[in-house]
Protein backbone atom coordinates (compact mmCIF):
# COMPACT_ATOMS: atom_id res chain seq x y z
CA UNK A 1 0.00 0.00 0.00
CA UNK A 2 1.87 3.13 -1.05
CA UNK A 3 0.58 6.62 -1.26
CA UNK A 4 1.24 9.11 -3.78
CA UNK A 5 2.94 12.72 -2.60
CA UNK A 6 -0.33 14.92 -2.59
CA UNK A 7 1.11 17.95 -4.98
CA UNK A 8 -0.40 21.58 -3.56
CA UNK A 9 -2.39 23.86 -5.39
CA UNK A 10 -1.28 26.64 -7.93
CA UNK A 11 -2.49 29.60 -6.70
CA UNK A 12 -0.51 31.90 -8.01
CA UNK A 13 -3.04 33.31 -10.45
CA UNK A 14 -5.22 34.66 -7.49
CA UNK A 15 -5.73 38.22 -6.98
CA UNK A 16 -6.42 39.88 -3.77
CA UNK A 17 -10.09 41.63 -3.82
CA UNK A 18 -10.81 45.26 -3.37
CA UNK A 19 -7.40 46.58 -5.70
CA UNK A 20 -7.72 49.25 -8.04
CA UNK A 21 -8.29 48.25 -11.51
CA UNK A 22 -8.40 49.95 -14.95
CA UNK A 23 -10.99 48.27 -17.49
CA UNK A 24 -10.57 49.17 -21.43
CA UNK A 25 -14.10 50.42 -22.53
CA UNK A 26 -13.06 49.13 -26.35
CA UNK A 27 -16.24 46.85 -27.28
CA UNK A 28 -19.22 48.50 -24.29
CA UNK A 29 -19.80 52.51 -26.00
CA UNK A 30 -18.76 54.19 -28.69
CA UNK A 31 -16.01 56.21 -27.76
CA UNK A 32 -15.27 59.70 -29.55
CA UNK A 33 -11.56 60.78 -30.42
CA UNK A 34 -10.92 61.98 -27.44
CA UNK A 35 -12.66 60.16 -24.75
CA UNK A 36 -11.09 58.25 -22.51
CA UNK A 37 -11.10 54.35 -23.83
CA UNK A 38 -10.25 53.52 -19.67
CA UNK A 39 -12.83 53.42 -16.26
CA UNK A 40 -11.23 53.11 -13.14
CA UNK A 41 -12.46 50.58 -11.40
CA UNK A 42 -12.36 47.49 -8.15
CA UNK A 43 -11.62 44.27 -8.18
CA UNK A 44 -14.28 42.31 -7.08
CA UNK A 45 -13.67 38.62 -8.16
CA UNK A 46 -14.18 36.14 -10.79
CA UNK A 47 -17.04 35.13 -12.96
CA UNK A 48 -18.74 31.71 -12.51
CA UNK A 49 -19.55 31.86 -16.02
CA UNK A 50 -16.67 32.83 -18.46
CA UNK A 51 -13.22 33.71 -17.62
CA UNK A 52 -13.76 37.19 -17.12
CA UNK A 53 -12.92 39.36 -13.98
CA UNK A 54 -16.40 41.12 -11.70
CA UNK A 55 -15.17 44.83 -11.25
CA UNK A 56 -17.13 47.52 -9.89
CA UNK A 57 -16.55 50.60 -12.56
CA UNK A 58 -16.31 53.61 -10.60
CA UNK A 59 -17.78 55.40 -13.48
CA UNK A 60 -21.12 53.74 -13.98
CA UNK A 61 -21.20 52.61 -10.53
CA UNK A 62 -22.31 49.03 -11.94
CA UNK A 63 -20.55 45.48 -11.30
CA UNK A 64 -19.49 44.31 -14.21
CA UNK A 65 -17.62 41.13 -15.96
CA UNK A 66 -14.42 41.81 -18.57
CA UNK A 67 -11.94 39.95 -19.72
CA UNK A 68 -9.87 43.69 -20.77
CA UNK A 69 -8.93 44.57 -17.03
CA UNK A 70 -5.57 45.38 -15.71
CA UNK A 71 -4.99 45.15 -11.75
CA UNK A 72 -2.73 47.74 -10.19
CA UNK A 73 -1.32 45.07 -7.54
CA UNK A 74 0.97 47.84 -5.81
CA UNK A 75 -0.61 48.28 -2.22
CA UNK A 76 -2.01 51.80 -1.10
CA UNK A 77 0.65 54.40 -0.20
CA UNK A 78 -0.05 56.50 2.87
CA UNK A 79 -0.18 59.46 0.81
CA UNK A 80 -3.08 57.95 -1.44
CA UNK A 81 -5.51 57.00 1.82
CA UNK A 82 -5.15 60.17 2.61
CA UNK A 83 -7.15 60.99 -0.18
CA UNK A 84 -9.08 58.15 -0.78
CA UNK A 85 -12.64 59.84 -0.91
CA UNK A 86 -13.28 61.38 2.22
CA UNK A 87 -16.12 63.77 3.09
CA UNK A 88 -16.08 67.41 1.70
CA UNK A 89 -16.16 68.30 4.77
CA UNK A 90 -13.20 66.55 5.78
CA UNK A 91 -11.57 67.99 3.65
CA UNK A 92 -12.33 71.56 3.87
CA UNK A 93 -11.76 71.78 8.06
CA UNK A 94 -7.94 70.23 6.90
CA UNK A 95 -7.41 72.69 4.03
CA UNK A 96 -8.96 74.93 6.72
CA UNK A 97 -6.45 74.03 9.82
CA UNK A 98 -3.31 73.96 6.56
CA UNK A 99 -3.97 78.04 6.32
CA UNK A 100 -4.25 79.14 10.03
CA UNK A 101 -1.11 77.12 10.52
CA UNK A 102 0.98 78.58 7.68
CA UNK A 103 -0.80 82.11 8.66
CA UNK A 104 0.53 82.05 12.44
CA UNK A 105 4.18 81.24 11.58
CA UNK A 106 6.52 83.93 11.21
Amino acid sequence: MSFSKVEKPIISYFRVFGYRCFILRNAIDWLGKFDERIDEGIFMGYSTMSKAFRVHNKRSHTVEESINVKLDENPPTHEDSNQVEQPFDTIQVQEEVKESMLDEQP
